[in-house]
Parts: C-alpha cells; sequence; structure tokens
C-alpha cells in the first residue's frame, strides 16, 4: 500500500473513534506561517503536497486537495496515485471546499478541525457556512500528532538579538509607538501572534523556519509590560536581561494570561490569530479586533532598514553576475549542470558575500518545460541538464543581516523560437509599465495590477499568481499587509513599502517566463491635485537582452531599459574583476530601434 494510503487510513480510524465525517488539515503551523518548520509539515506528511499553499480535507472515503494555479501542475504530480484528489481554486468548475464538505458530509454531521491552526476569521467563516446546512464545526485534538510517529520536534535554536544599528529603532522606541496606539484605541494589551511582526517589534531574528529568519514566540504587550513567550532554551542572555522585555516559558502561555495579567481590553487581528489562542484570550480579557499595527508599521521601511536593502541588492548583484558568467562558461565547455546544482552554485556565490546568512527560499531553477511550473523545486525525478539552446527561469533571493533579496530573471542559453521573444517582450513591457508608474495617494494595488497584464492580456495572455509581494528587512520573504494582485486588498501603497513587481507567462510543456524586481514606494510630487507617489526600483541586475523583441518596444521603454542598466553599471561596476566588468558591460550595452509611442 502507498505510504500516503497508510496514513489516511490511520487518520480515517481517528476519525471514527471520534465521530468526525471530514477532518480538515491547512498547509500552516499555529503561527499562521506560510513556510513552516518541519514539525508542522501536517499537510505535507498526509498528502505528499510539498506546496506553500493548500487545504485538504479527508472524509471517510474520499480525499481532496485544493491549491491555486502556482501548484497545478506540481500537485498533479505530487498527488499521483495517492487518493487525493485535485482541485483547482480559481476555475469557475471547481467546487470551494466547503461546498464539497457540504454534499459529503450531510446534516447532522461533525467537520473537525485543530483550531490552533486556522485564523479566529477563517474559522468564523467555516462555522457559519458549514451551519447554515446543519453541520457542526468542531474543535478537536490534533489526529496527525496521533498517527505521525516519527515526527521531527519543535526547534529550541537560540534566538538572535540586532544591534540598533541594524534596525534603525530600539525595541524600547516601538514599544512606546505600539503603546501610543493603544492608548489611542483604549486597548489595555496587545497580543501578537506572526512570527515575522514579533521578529520586528522585539528586533530579534531566529533559525527555526528555513529562510525566514523568524524565532516561534507569540507576545502580549500592556501598557508597562511586554511579555515575549517562548521555549526558555531559545533565549539568549542579553534578551533575557532586555530592560523592555519579560520572558515567559511558552507553555505556561495560558496559565500566564489567566492568572498574571488582568486586562479589559486586548487588541488582536482576527486574520493572523489562530482560533485555538482567541478562545484562550476570550475566557480571561475582551479581544478587540483590527488590523495588525505591527503588521502595517513593519511594512514602512525607516532610512536604516532602506539603506541595508540597498547595499543588500549590491551585493546580490554581484553575486549573480559571478553566476550567470560561471553558468555561460560551464555551458560553453560543454558541461550540463542540472536545475538543482545550479541552484546550490548559486548559494555559493552568494554566501562569498559579507553579511550573507542564508537564501531567502528555496530557489525555483526551471530550465525549458519545468520554467512553466510557477514554484517549481527541482526533484531527482525532474531535474533537467542546462545545454546551450532554449530558455531558463531562475527565481532566487538571499538573506543578508541588513536586507533581504528577491530577483527573477528569464535568459536565452542559446536558440529560442520567436514566440518566446514576443512573449518575454510582452512581460517586460508590463513588467516596465508597472515599475514607472506614477500614481495618487491612497491608490491599492488591485488597482495597479493591470498595469502589469495590458500587453499580455491584448495578446490573450495572462498568469495565475499576483504581481507584487511585500518583502521584510531580514526578514519573510513574502510580507503585508500590501500587495499587487487581481484581488481586492484594501490596504493602500504607502512611502517606504516594498514590494514585487513580477509579471510573466506560462506556456505548459514549453517554457516559462518571470521578470521579477524589487521597488520601494516614494513620494513624487504634492501639487493642487494631490500627493503622488512612483516606484524606485532597488534591484540591481540587467534584463536579457537577446530575448527582447525591441520591434514591440517603444522608444520611451528603450530609454527605461538603457537607464536601468547604466544604474545597474554604476553600482556593480565598482566590486567586479577586469572580466566582471567586460561582461556587465555587454550585457547593458545600449539598445536601439523601438517605436513611436
Amino acid at each position: 500500500m502507498h505510504k500516503i494510503a497508510q496514513r489516511l487510513q490511520k487518520l480515517r480510524e481517528r476519525m471514527r473513534q471520534e465521530d468526525i465525517s471530514a477532518y480538515i488539515i491547512p498547509g500552516t503551523d499555529p503561527f499562521l506561517s506560510e513556510y513552516l518548520p518541519a514539525c508542522w509539515n501536517q499537510r505535507e506528511y498526509i498528502s505528499g503536497f510539498t506546496g506553500s499553499a493548500g487545504k485538504i480535507v479527508v472524509t471517510e472515503n474520499d480525499a481532496g486537495l485544493w491549491t491555486d494555479s502556482r501548484y497545478f501542475l506540481q500537485a498533479e504530480k505530487e498527488l499521483s496515485n495517492t487518493g487525493i484528489q485535485l482541485f483547482k481554486s480559481g476555475l469557475p468548475e471547481t467546487p470551494n471546499l466547503l461546498q464539497w464538505i457540504t454534499r459529503l458530509a450531510g446534516e447532522g454531521k461533525a467537520v473537525g478541525l485543530n483550531p490552533l491552526l486556522f485564523s479566529v476569521r477563517d474559522y468564523r467563516q467555516m462555522e457559519k457556512e458549514l451551519s447554515a446546512h446543519r453541520i457542526t464545526l468542531k474543535s478537536v485534538a490534533d489526529f496527525v500528532d496521533a498517527i505521525w510517529i516519527d515526527r521531527p520536534p519543535l526547534p529550541l535554536n537560540k534566538a538572535i538579538v540586532l544591534s540598533d544599528t541594524l534596525t534603525g529603532e530600539t525595541v524600547a522606541q516601538k514599544l512606546s509607538r505600539l503603546r501610543e496606539h493603544m492608548t489611542a484605541h483604549t486597548l489595555d494589551g496587545y497580543f501578537i501572534s506572526s512570527l515575522d511582526e514579533i521578529a520586528w517589534l522585539f528586533n530579534i531574528r531566529g533559525t527555526d523556519i528555513a529562510y525566514n529568519p523568524v524565532c516561534i514566540a507569540y507576545a502580549l504587550v500592556t501598557a508597562h509590560d511586554a511579555f515575549l513567550y517562548i521555549h526558555p532554551e531559545k533565549v539568549p542572555e542579553e534578551l533575557a536581561s532586555h530592560t523592555s522585555i519579560t520572558c515567559v516559558t511558552m507553555d505556561a502561555i495560558e496559565d500566564h494570561l489567566k492568572h498574571q495579567v488582568t486586562l479589559a481590553k486586548v487588541g488582536i487581528d482576527p486574520v493572523r490569530l489562530n482560533y485555538g489562542i482567541f478562545k484562550a484570550l476570550q475566557q480571561f480579557h475582551t479581544p478587540i479586533e483590527d488590523t495588525s499595527w505591527v503588521s502595517m508599521q513593519k511594512a514602512l521601511k525607516n532610512p536604516t532598514e532602506l539603506k541595508g536593502i540597498e547595499d543588500a541588492m549590491v551585493k546580490d548583484g554581484v553575486a549573480l553576475v559571478r553566476f550567470f558568467m560561471w553558468l555561460e562558461e560551464e555551458l560553453s565547455k560543454g558541461n550540463q549542470p542540472g536545475e538543482h546544482a545550479v541552484g546550490v552554485q548559486l548559494n555559493s556565490f552568494r554566501s562569498l558575500q559579507n553579511d550573507f546568512k542564508d537564501d531567502s527560499f528555496s530557489p525555483i531553477a526551471g530550465y525549458q518545460e519545468n520554467g512553466a511550473i510557477v514554484h517549481y523545486s527541482a526533484k531527482a525525478e525532474s531535474d533537467r541538464k542546462l545545454t546551450c539552446k532554449g530558455i531558463f527561469l531562475l527565481d532566487s533571493g538571499g538573506q543578508y543581516s541588513h536586507g533581504t533579496t528577491d530577483i527573477t530573471r528569464t535568459v536565452a542559453l542559446g536558440a529560442v523560437p520567436q514566440q518566446a521573444k514576443v512573449d518575454y517582450t510582452l512581460v517586460l513591457k508590463g513588467h516596465l509599465a508597472l515599475s514607472h508608474a506614477t500614481f495618487p495617494q491612497q491608490t491599492r494595488g488591485d488597482q495597479l495590477d493591470a498595469l502589469a497584464r495590458q500587453f499580455l492580456w491584448h495578446n490573450n495572455l495572462d498568469y495565475g499568481h499576483g504581481t507584487g509581494h511585500g518583502v521584510g528587512h531580514y526578514l519573510n520573504v513574502h510580507e503585508g499587509p500590501h500587495s499587487i494582485r487581481k484581488e481586492h486588498n484594501p490596504v493602500t501603497l504607502q512611502p517606504g513599502m516594498i514590494c514585487s513587481v513580477e509579471p510573466g507567462v506560462y506556456r505548459q510543456g514549453e517554457y516559462g517566463i518571470r521578470i521579477e524586481n524589487l521597488v520601494v514606494v516614494t513620494e513624487k510630487e504634492t501639487n493642487p491635485f494631490g500627493q503622488f507617489l512612483t516606484f524606485r526600483t532597488l534591484t540591481l541586475f540587467p534584463y536579457d537582452l537577446q530575448l527582447m523583441d525591441t520591434e514591440l518596444l517603444t522608444k520611451t521603454e528603450i530609454s527605461q531599459i538603457n537607464s536601468y542598466h547604466q544604474t545597474v553599471k554604476a553600482q556593480l561596476l565598482p566590486h567586479l574583476s577586469p572580466n566582471e566588468k567586460d561582461w556587465l558591460e555587454k550585457k547593458t550595452r545600449s539598445i536601439t530601434t523601438g517605436i513611436y509611442m
């Protein structure tokens, strides 16, 4: 029997014992993280699916996984022969998770889940929809833990305390600003559960989750105290002795909330707090719900953070120059490095840069048809050898002690079809249009998304992922609350926010194309019509001139490309050897032609 089928069988036995008709397993942890420590990879354990987004439902006789378009191709491969059906979220013919459950469960049945793995908002929404069909949503024990014999332990790595010279603001200053917010909203306390928000507020980092420098903890801030709920083994001396922070063992969180603090009103974010902790808080205090103040402040980078990120971009650009030079030399010698080996090699070039800590995510190195898998990860059975032809997509990033990077470049390794050049140029045109946009204050990301898609739409093309996400300062490579995507997001873009700009197009079985830079929202002009904002590009590495069809570019776009390449040269050349300088000069040579528009 397939190992996944065995695990599903054991899970169903536990469900029958508890009289549960369906059990929902999300791909998250009690902190509602996108990327997880190994001990919380429950969805992967029970299904074999390794993507970062999706939920699985197991019933007595069926099982289904819902995920978005980034993972359709990946999920089809990973779910093969498991008995788990793939449901492609967002397609008109796909029933949503709750619709499927109500059809199979029937009135009077119970649906179970671990309340620590669902936000307050999501739990309430599911409870409301299921109750309309007379189905009970039931908080139950961790069923997966009961069958996961070799489950990895919770990481107990020491937290890392950052210097104020890296963060630009002390913990005391951040806590003072939070308390001002609390006073203005008549709050006695503020509970924080998102790991990156805790890392930012307390100027700590960690190594508990691969690529995301966060430390597992919860936090509660009151008018006079700041409690960090954290396992004692994780507390270094400089954190234990910090005058602004009191460390409390995480295992005692419920007792501490009940007996050690008396608070009338506690601020929480129902999108970021899990339902289990919410219910514990609700027993002893009155939760007041609002969008996380910490999330917004973290997104608004201060001058020190911006300078650190700019320095990281220079180091990253130098590493990428050396990597792509190496790749070209390998191919010219007749060598054929694999996709996985290429990612390892890129990491080695980044690791030579001062202050490099880790990749900011697992590199997405997709050659030819593998590039069409949006979040592709090379496995032994799929690892393609690169040769001197076709298209290579590389999405990667680095964590430096003063900044986080994320860049995608698509390059021609040799001859490519004309269709690929047209596709690349259409993506590039959208990338440039959004990167150079001017927009009034109070503009949302979903109001700008079409700028990046317009040229693809004109040619009956599109892509299924968002166009832009926030990026942390030596923190998570994906952060909110802002975004640029089709779906409505009420958060407006504000000066200091960093965002990716990454349109793409993917032809299944042929190739994928994506171009990504990081930009920062900046003030442009204030006049009688209001305050206007724009983006300033931070990423420093050339676009691929070989893939451009310059006849499709306007004179303005040609000028934008040439200007960007001049900036890349000015920033990177002082750090390169003579051979590296020659290489970069060729990759950033001025281009001409273009149509007048």
